[in-house]
Formats: structure tokens, C-alpha cells, sequence
């Protein structure tokens, strides 16, 4: 899934995947499945991967709440 830029604030910090993979404790490809299933939205950047902040905050919240239920 691709996030449309102009919905993200120009403030918006691009994380890394070994940022991304450090904050969840996950691995590199345990990571890329979840951005290939859909669950984590990913942007391109010349072939680099990243993640806005913001979707990572987004992803973990949603953790949470199904942690609730």
C-alpha cells in the first residue's frame, strides 16, 4: 500500500527499516512481510524503503487496541 504524500505533514519523519525493525523488535523480514501484506504502508524513495512515523504509530495503536478486545 502506498501512502499519498499530500496527507502527510511536512513535519513528517521518515524512518529507516532498521529504525522501524528496532521500535517493534521485529527482524528485517518479518517487517517486509508486513509491508507486502498490506499491514505497514512503505514509501520509495530512489529504491530506498521508509516509513512515515506517523503509519508506524498508526500500525502499533492497532496492536493495542486488538491486544483490548
Amino acid at each position: 500500500m502506498k501512502i499519498n504524500i499530500t496527507d502527510m505533514s511536512r513535519k513528517e519523519r521518515l524512518l529507516k527499516v532498521s529504525e522501524v525493525c528496532t521500535r517493534l523488535a521485529v527482524s528485517r523480514s518479518l517487517l517486509y512481510r508486513l509491508v507486502a501484506a498490506g499491514e505497514i504502508k512503505k514509501i520509495k524513495i530512489s529504491g530506498a524503503t521508509r516509513i512515515a512515523e506517523s503509519e508506524l504509530d498508526r500500525y502499533i495503536n492497532l496492536l493495542m487496541q486488538s491486544e483490548d478486545e
